[in-house]
């Protein structure tokens, strides 16, 4: 018996971090412990802070990089956290909700590549850094959000104070990274769950989306197994 993995992913300006915050605030309010992280760790290890420099301050160099060096920047920025992660997920019981994790390197390295081909190859390339060499720990559950893009846009300028990273101030390349996320969720159909902010094109407050992904999670088979142990833990702690 163990915690459970639930990472929250999406394009910059989806809303997840919002989503992440709701979520962990509802769980804790029923009676879960909730662990929570978060990548990049800015202001938490000086390779999360190179990226955050090369993002926002050196942005043409940073988009002219080789996408394995990039890559290998944000999974090492992970493997620095490892252990506290392993640690919190191995506790019986503990909900471990992270905003932003492998995926997001995955999507992000795949917005450029030319076709489906070279998109699944970094992918696959991102996999085996990650997880197999690495050895970082697998999500049970990955809740992907989205927002419509002419939202997104606002909402990253008004967040970013104007002055939006390489990433958020290029609209096409934040179109290209959602279509990495929804390609990635089609490969990995069991574990993922699509949360978009808006329903039949008509935005959702932050509230009413929170409902709909408490829904996604309570219906997920991880989710019902986790919730299956904790009930055995909690009969089985009094002996």
């Amino acid at each position: 018996m163990k915690g459970l993995f639930i990472v929250s992913e999406g394009p910059d300006g989806s809303g997840k971090e919002t989503q992440t915050r709701l979520l962990k605030d509802y769980l804790a309010r029923q009676g879960f412990n909730v662990v929570g992280f978060s990548f990049p760790t800015y202001g938490n290890d000086p390779v999360a802070d190179l990226i955050k420099f090369m993002l926002h301050e050196a942005k043409e160099d940073w988009l002219s990089r080789d996408w394995r060096s990039k890559a290998v920047l944000y999974a090492s920025n992970r493997l620095k956290f490892k252990e506290k992660m392993e640690e919190a997920i191995n506790m019986p019981g503990n909900v471990v909700v992270c905003d932003r994790f492998v995926p997001s390197n995955q999507a992000h390295m795949g917005a450029l590549a030319e076709n489906f081909e070279e998109r699944k190859s970094r992918f696959l390339w991102i996999e085996k850094l990650e997880y197999e060499m690495m050895e970082l720990p697998k999500p049970d559950i990955v809740l992907f959000h989205t927002m419509p893009s002419k939202i997104r846009t606002e909402f990253l300028n008004k967040r970013e104070g104007g002055k939006p990273d390489a990433h958020e101030e290029d609209e096409t390349y934040l179109d290209k990274a959602e279509r990495s996320y929804h390609e990635l969720a089609e490969l990995n159909s069991e574990e993922w769950r699509h949360i978009p902010a808006d329903v039949d094109g008509i935005l959702q407050t932050p509230e009413q989306v929170s409902q709909r992904v408490v829904a996604a999670l309570e219906s997920h088979p991880k989710w019902q197994e986790f919730c299956s142990q904790k009930i055995m833990f909690a009969v089985r702690e009094p002996l």
